[in-house]
């Protein structure tokens, strides 16, 4: 009888200690869930963003041609007043 005791002393200290590890298991689970649930929000967060960087980025790109268009304009509009003519006879007879 002393050995079936003995046996279900170790079963019974046996079941103790894998029930801790099992606990500690579930922490460690519960710390890993919370951390990758705030690494996702991050990667949310940073997505979109990135979308709005984006946007703007295609904004300004916009508004960059639209001035480039307005300085060529303008100096188009520059140098067709300040055209010189040489080599034609003036007419002063009026």
């Amino acid at each position: 009888m002393g050995a079936i005791e003995s046996i279900e002393k170790r079963m019974g200290a046996l079941e103790k200690d894998i029930y801790r590890l099992w606990v500690a298991i579930d922490e460690r689970v519960q710390k890993v869930d919370q951390r990758l649930t705030r690494l996702e929000n991050k990667v949310d967060g940073a997505d979109i963003h990135a979308a709005q960087l984006s946007e703007r980025m295609q904004q300004l790109e916009i508004e960059r041609d639209t001035l480039r268009d307005d300085v060529s304009y303008l100096q188009s509009q520059t140098m067709r007043n300040n055209l010189v003519f040489t080599g034609v006879a003036e007419d002063n007879t009026t």
